[in-house]
């Protein structure tokens, strides 16, 4: 029975990764594409984004499955709610807040930045270098605004056992990364690239107009 399940599972999931691509929002889309363009010096990184992305969204996915398999037909409502909470108010909120903090970043480090060049001759900007778990925050967030389908999924979930859940869950996230938006970061990490070597000024307006809609979609989506 799971198997059979699970083979549907995987056929959906790859459907819906054909047919929406990574995101149901092409806001989301719009979004991750100029992150990568404005964030990714090499197809490498590009690609490091692409899949820190889903793997938040794959965690999510998992979470939900492995709560609504341990709580029952109680955990998600079909409107997306958990009890009172309105999980895509949650993934708004977290959307504008990251993209206010992540443009607050922006200033900070390149105040810090000019600082350091100035008290060495220049040697020290390029050393500035932080982890970045923006794309990770960014699909957790996104994973946890069940769409129809991922509904039916975790609705699943609730009438089977955890471990079958994880493994539900997973086939699920996994079937749908196979999508056109692989396509757009092999794009996205050519222009990246050449943005890098060719145009380098305009590397910070990308940053800014990706965080910016960051918050676009946060707020839109209130």
């Amino acid at each position: 029975m799971i198997g059979t399940t699970l083979i549907s599972c995987i056929t959906g999931g790859f459907s819906i990764g054909l047919g929406c691509g990574t995101c149901c929002s092409p806001a989301i889309g719009v979004f991750l594409s100029t992150y990568i363009v404005s964030h990714s010096q090499n197809m490498k990184k590009a690609f490091i984004i692409f899949f820190s992305f889903f793997f938040g969204k794959i965690l999510s996915v998992i979470s939900l499955c492995m709560i609504s398999s341990y709580l029952g037909n109680k955990f998600l409502f079909k409107d997306g709610h958990i009890g009172s909470i309105d999980l895509s108010k949650v993934m708004s909120i977290t959307f504008i807040v990251l993209g206010s903090f992540l443009i607050v970043k922006y200033f900070y480090n390149r105040q810090k930045s000019d600082r350091s060049c100035k008290s060495c001759s220049g040697s020290c900007g390029s050393n500035l270098k932080n982890k970045d778990w923006s794309p990770l925050i960014i699909g957790i967030a996104y994973g946890l605004t069940p769409c129809a389908p991922l509904l039916l999924i975790i609705g699943y979930a609730s009438t089977i056992s955890i471990t079958n859940a994880i493994l539900l869950g997973l086939c699920f996230s996994m079937a749908s990364i196979i999508s056109p938006m692989i396509v757009v970061v092999l794009l996205a990490g050519i222009i990246s690239n050449n943005l890098y070597e060719e145009l380098p000024k305009y590397i910070d307006l990308f940053k800014l107009m990706c965080y910016g809609v960051l918050i676009f979609i946060g707020i839109k989506t209130l």
